[in-house]
């Protein structure tokens, strides 16, 4: 960034931010803050942004600031070029190689609770055995305790008996 210029910047993670009242919020927030730094240092050339962190929208002027997004922010807050290439993209992959693995566990339990309902609430053709259900339900029986092998906490008990 240049020494000429000061910049108030405000940044959201992604380009879908907010709904309508949140974003005339940051645009008074924004004309506001350019407004004091104005009183404050007479002649300063203040510029409002807000970067958006990822995304492939054209940098434009909206409603009294600049909207910068993706490899352009962060170009604009780093002065080099390929800081999104050699760092940010590289952050992304390594999230969904987590989010994989998240979802992959995520799935396990999924299938864990369904068996344990599964076999406590149906009967051999699948259908839910509601007899069983209601008189489990009486006492509001947590029949996850099964789900919990492992776990280090205490197995869920029967509440409000």
């Amino acid at each position: 960034m240049t020494d000429t210029k000061s910049w108030v910047v405000s940044i959201k993670s992604g380009p879908n931010w907010g709904n309508s009242s949140q974003q005339r919020r940051l645009e008074e927030d924004l004309r506001n803050a350019v407004m004091r730094i104005n009183q404050l240092r007479r002649g300063v050339n203040v510029q409002a942004v807000l970067g958006i962190c990822y995304g492939k929208v054209k940098t434009r002027h909206l409603r009294g600031y600049l909207k910068v997004v993706g490899q352009n922010f962060w170009y604009l807050i780093s002065e080099n070029k390929y800081l999104y290439t050699d760092i940010i993209e590289p952050i992304g992959y390594q999230a969904r190689q987590h989010d994989a693995a998240f979802q992959l566990q995520k799935s396990g339990i999924i299938n864990r609770f369904t068996r344990a309902f599964i076999e406590r609430f149906c009967d051999d053709q699948g259908s839910i055995n509601w007899a069983n259900w209601s008189n489990r339900s009486v006492g509001i029986m947590i029949w996850m305790d099964t789900c919990h092998e492992g776990c280090e906490t205490e197995k869920p008990r029967r509440v409000l008996e």
